[in-house]
């Protein structure tokens, strides 16, 4: 008994199957870079900046509680600059739009804005809308119990 193989099944070409594997994984790879260039960075600038100041809120909120004593949330939002008190100004992306609501006592002109937290958690409140192209995030402060709420839409 012999044992013959057909090497001419081999030689046609690719299979179907093989066919739509390929092409699957360059469709894949064509959506993940055409979304990584183009639709990716305007997101993540306003979710950067989203994060950043809720973060540097949450902070404010806790100096005032450990230290016993006040302390101010400072965003110019002409200049794209946050801080804490008297610390140290960071920058958010230039790219990104800025508006905030906050006590008219607490601003200074049309460009700065000030949130304060007090001793006991609550908080003087605010709102800070970010915004770029369609990409929009809002970071809140409640007024009564200093919570900050950071949220995407």
């Amino acid at each position: 008994m012999t044992l013959r193989t057909d090497h001419a099944a081999f030689e046609r070409g690719f299979s179907l199957l093989e066919v739509l594997i390929v092409m699957a994984i360059l469709g894949l790879a064509t959506s993940l870079v055409v979304t990584r260039q183009f639709g990716r960075p305007v997101k993540l600038d306003v979710h950067s900046a989203a994060s950043q100041l809720g973060q540097s809120l949450r902070s404010a909120r806790m100096r005032a509680i450990v230290s016993n004593r006040p302390a101010q949330f400072n965003l110019d939002v002409v200049g794209h600059g946050f801080a804490v008190d008297a610390g140290r100004v960071r920058r958010l992306p230039v790219g990104v739009q800025l508006a905030m609501t906050a006590d008219a006592a607490l601003t200074r002109g049309d460009t700065i804005g000030s949130i304060r937290f007090y001793p006991d958690g609550s908080s003087s409140g605010g709102r800070i809308t970010i915004t770029r192209g369609a990409a929009r995030a809002l970071v809140q402060v409640e007024w009564l119990t200093g919570r900050v709420v950071v949220s995407e839409r």
